[in-house]
């Protein structure tokens, strides 16, 4: 698939709020009028993984491949087909998101997620890209798998927590166990729904 943007598209670090923490934001430059667009992310950069709080950062050919296999399967185009995005497009806009925290965001530990045990379906084969159910203490929340190993997975939560003290968010990157990742079809359940040990899928 290839995306036609009329742009060409860099990263923005900046720490807007005056906190310490470069916010994250991708701006469109087009040609020739050198005229800006700026796309906000919910994203605060790891401090870690850029040098400086303030800079611009290219697109590289990672954030177009995640690109790419996400706006495959959210947008249901063929491999070969072209693709004309708009950048106030909600669907473009949560890929953003996800971009953004698979390259800036601070990976958290899925520890508080691995309470309980689920007794649904797990994921036979599970790859980078593909979309999951996360099973939480408090039910199921949809993610993107960024990486995979034999034990773990490093995923972007797509959904805030049903829980008032829970640590972790939506966009936030998350490592957690591969016994909690489950079919996408699962994140649509009520908490009551996913408390219950019995049902079958």
């Amino acid at each position: 698939m290839q995306s036609a943007v009329s742009a060409s598209m860099l990263w923005r670090l900046q720490d807007q709020s005056g906190m310490g923490a470069p916010e994250v934001s991708l701006v469109f430059k087009a040609q020739p009028l050198q005229m800006e667009h700026c796309l906000e992310t919910q994203v605060v950069a790891d401090e870690s993984r850029c040098p400086s709080n303030d800079q611009e950062v290219l697109w590289q050919d990672e954030d177009q491949a995640l690109f790419v296999s996400l706006a495959e399967q959210w947008y249901g185009v063929d491999e070969d087909a072209e693709l004309h995005v708009d950048v106030q497009d909600p669907i473009f806009q949560q890929i953003i998101q996800v971009i953004a925290a698979c390259r800036f965001g601070h990976m958290h530990s899925g520890d508080q997620l691995s309470e309980g045990f689920s007794r649904f379906t797990l994921l036979a084969d599970t790859k980078p890209f593909s979309s999951v159910a996360l099973y939480t203490p408090w039910g199921f929340i949809p993610a993107v798998v960024i990486s995979i190993d034999s034990t773990h997975a490093r995923l972007v939560l797509l959904r805030n927590l049903d829980h008032p003290f829970a640590l972790l968010g939506r966009y936030d990157l998350v490592e957690a166990e591969l016994s909690q990742l489950h079919p996408i079809e699962l994140a649509e359940l009520r908490l009551s729904d996913a408390n219950q040990p019995d049902q079958k899928h």
